[in-house]
């Protein structure tokens, strides 16, 4: 392994691990009840329902980059909290695809407005508008290199 990245790794990992736990013992989960329990995959969830109503299940898979298998017991959490509902597809009554309901539609606001809390204590953290424009550089030269 190139010197120059293992001497990053574990402070890479420090830093990750830290940045974790410190959002785990937040209040985000009291602020924020209907996620409270919500895994990161049930949010991409019903993160693709909003922007994509009536979804099948190989739309999500697509967008979401998943196995079928993996998203089924998913998508099934999701149905027991009344998050998600199945609809049949008129086109195909032997398919169905999914929609949010009402609390479907809530949790996801409140995993955006989560989602805003904990950027703006990052932006926040970073202290200036130069500062925030190098982090998002490099995140977006992360996310475009990223295999």
């Amino acid at each position: 392994m190139d010197p120059f990245r293992s001497k990053y790794l574990d402070k890479l990992s420090e830093i990750h691990h830290k940045l974790y736990y410190k959002m785990i013992r937040s209040k985000y989960e009291d602020a924020f009840p209907m996620i409270k329990g919500l895994s990161s995959l049930e949010m991409g969830i019903l993160g693709v329902l909003a922007d994509f109503p009536g979804a099948s299940l190989k739309e999500i898979c697509e967008r979401l980059v998943l196995p079928k298998s993996t998203l089924t017991s998913a998508v099934n959490r999701l149905v027991n909290r009344d998050y998600v509902s199945r609809v049949v597809n008129e086109a195909d009554r032997r398919s169905f695809n999914l929609a949010l309901t009402e609390a479907g539609r809530l949790a996801q606001q409140e995993h955006i407005a989560a989602e805003h809390m904990l950027y703006e204590k990052i932006l926040t953290a970073l202290g200036s508008e130069e500062d925030a424009a190098r982090l998002i550089g490099l995140l977006e030269k992360i996310a475009d290199d990223f295999s």
